[in-house]
């Protein structure tokens, strides 16, 4: 397995793991070591990022399972949006879950406009690339170029039942650990069971204590005595 998490991006401007781009993945297949009919699968958690960039991991995926005659496995770790989803394409064996929504969109671009043919270029070029992700999505899944146009133009997050019915998923996974807890938020609704009494109340007791503390840093951040103007980051 290899995992690409992060924005994809063409070159680096920072290496704490929030960024990935094709020397990542020339890392992670440098230090394989498969035999031929064996599986590779590639985990994905991105919010998407260059499409250029996007197309050339997906090519490498591509030529990599063909020249080593491998099976090719993605599969949704978390996100699998915009440019990530022409990544996810590269597998035969394309995993999906029922949480998972890909998100589908029109490209956009940084470059701004001097004058209205600087803004036409734009324009073109944006078309173009347009073009080429849906030219994507219609070689590999089960839909037409133009309702692939139809669905980016819509900013569409697609359910799972249409990722399987359009062929973007290959089958679906659903893990289910019955002795693991999931939590929405930070405070869990306490059950009924009385069997489960004692047990939840240490856990709401914590949770409620996680919580103080949160509120109160926030709280001290906020009143920091002289500030003017605070840039926060999560």
């Amino acid at each position: 397995e290899i995992y690409i998490y992060g924005d994809i991006v063409p070159f680096k401007w920072f290496n704490d793991g929030s960024e990935y781009d094709l020397s990542d993945l020339n890392a992670s297949l440098t230090g394989l070591d498969l035999a031929e009919g064996e599986e590779l699968i590639v985990n994905i958690h991105t919010f998407g990022g260059c499409t250029l960039t996007a197309f050339g991991i997906y090519n490498k995926l591509r030529r990599y399972a063909s020249d080593n005659k491998i099976k090719l496995t993605t599969r949704i770790d978390g996100y699998c949006a915009s440019a990530g989803v022409s990544i996810f394409l590269a597998g035969d064996r394309r995993i999906g879950n029922a949480y998972a929504e890909p998100f589908v969109h029109n490209a956009w671009t940084w470059m701004l406009a001097a004058d209205k043919k600087d803004a036409q270029k734009i324009m073109e070029d944006l078309t173009k690339t347009d073009n080429s992700i849906a030219t994507l999505y219609a070689e590999r899944t089960n839909i037409s170029k133009e309702k692939a146009l139809e669905l980016m133009d819509a900013d569409t997050w697609l359910q799972a039942e249409q990722c399987l019915e359009m062929g973007f998923y290959t089958e679906l996974e659903n893990v289910y650990v019955a002795d693991r807890e999931v939590f929405n938020s930070l405070r869990s609704q306490r059950k009924s069971n009385s069997n489960n009494n004692t047990e939840m109340n240490k856990k709401t007791k914590k949770a409620d204590n996680l919580w103080a503390e949160i509120k109160n840093s926030v709280n001290k951040f906020l009143s920091t005595e002289g500030s003017q103007n605070k840039i926060a980051f999560t």
